[in-house]
């Protein structure tokens, strides 16, 4: 998914085959880029996108990044947009927004062409919350996962990142989200100041889908470089930092 990855588990005293969870992993993440990925044109994503004023009929998955983006878009007053890559890929000078985007079932359109979608980290934190997910199935208690060092789940005894964040240690996974917003590059929001690099770290402690858990992660750090006027209900789950 175009960064690296670390995932370390600690199993106190469960076997497991090794080779086993590493290939449910790795799964994963290429369900995730096949999907989404914005520079493969053999991707799902680089399919759908000539066709976009057409109702398709799309995976689950990319139907859920759909969903997901739509709400972040509507609970955001419109900040948090996917449409955006048109205007980082120099196609339009403005995003077209996701008002244009109709969902019915498992199809959809859009009235007006975006000219280009991108997801990035959004879907990343998606990614790390399906890899929790399979990680919860098996009774792993014990894990630390990074997607690129912006986006980590951890849960556990053993991450000294716990300090870092004066984090309790305990039962609760944490879903962490750092986004930079440098040179207006592959970010969901267009910055005013494109020179400005700005940092913001959020926190959201697990208590729904994992999956969810891990785009609002990311989406609200994203948020929170350009605006304050985020809605309460996004925060609600989440350490502001």
């Amino acid at each position: 998914m175009g960064t690296y990855w670390i995932i370390r588990a600690d199993f106190q005293n469960q076997s497991f085959h090794k080779s086993s969870l590493d290939k449910k992993v790795i799964s994963v993440l290429q369900q995730y880029d096949s999907t989404f990925s914005d520079w493969r044109d053999n991707s799902e994503l680089g399919k759908l996108l000539p066709h976009m004023t057409k109702w398709q009929k799309s995976s689950s998955l990319f139907q859920q990044g759909l969903l997901f983006s739509k709400y972040f878009y509507k609970m955001s007053d419109q900040y948090f947009d996917i449409t955006v890559g048109a205007v980082l890929k120099n196609l339009r000078k403005e995003p077209i927004g996701l008002n244009h985007l109709k969902i019915k079932n498992n199809m959809f359109r859009f009235t007006k062409h975006p000219a280009h979608l991108t997801f990035n980290g959004f879907v990343k934190g998606m990614a790390i919350g399906q890899i929790v997910k399979e990680f919860e199935k098996l009774n792993i208690k014990n894990y630390f996962i990074d997607g690129g060092g912006g986006n980590i789940a951890l849960k556990g005894e053993h991450w000294g990142i716990f300090h870092s964040y004066n984090l309790k240690k305990s039962d609760s996974t944490y879903f962490i989200s750092k986004s930079a917003l440098f040179q207006g590059k592959r970010k969901h929001i267009i910055g005013d100041d494109e020179s400005t690099q700005i940092v913001s770290t959020t926190i959201c402690e697990l208590k729904k889908d994992p999956v969810f858990t891990g785009a609002l992660s990311d989406a609200l750090s994203t948020l929170r470089i350009l605006t304050k006027n985020i809605a309460d209900d996004l925060l609600k789950e989440c350490i502001v930092i």
